[in-house]
């Protein structure tokens, strides 16, 4: 029950696009949908710990840091992935509804 009322986002750009604000404004759009034609109550995004370039994204857009969960990916300073690495999550609240 708790998946129906929520969805999560995210982007990949490849560096040739970095630093033009892309993922902000995929980002920002994504929210909207979900909130806006959805009508989802909360929107999550993921991304691997140590990548700071998404989680400033997650930032930028209103998102809140609510935790870590463990799945396969990278950790930073390792080789190859690993079935134990830390994903840090973000939330954002859509508004309320009567």
């Amino acid at each position: 029950m708790a998946h129906e009322s929520w969805v999560e986002i995210g982007w990949a750009v490849r560096g040739a696009f970095w630093g033009r604000g892309y993922p902000s404004e995929l980002g920002r759009a994504a929210l909207a949908f979900a909130f806006d034609t959805l009508g989802v109550r909360a929107v999550v995004s993921c991304t691997i710990r140590h990548n700071v370039r998404s989680r400033a994204v997650m930032e930028r857009i209103g998102m809140r840091y609510a935790g870590e969960i463990r799945s396969r990916g990278l950790v930073e300073g390792l080789e190859g992935e690993r079935d134990d690495a830390p994903y840090a999550v973000c939330v954002k609240d859509g508004p309320r509804r009567r």
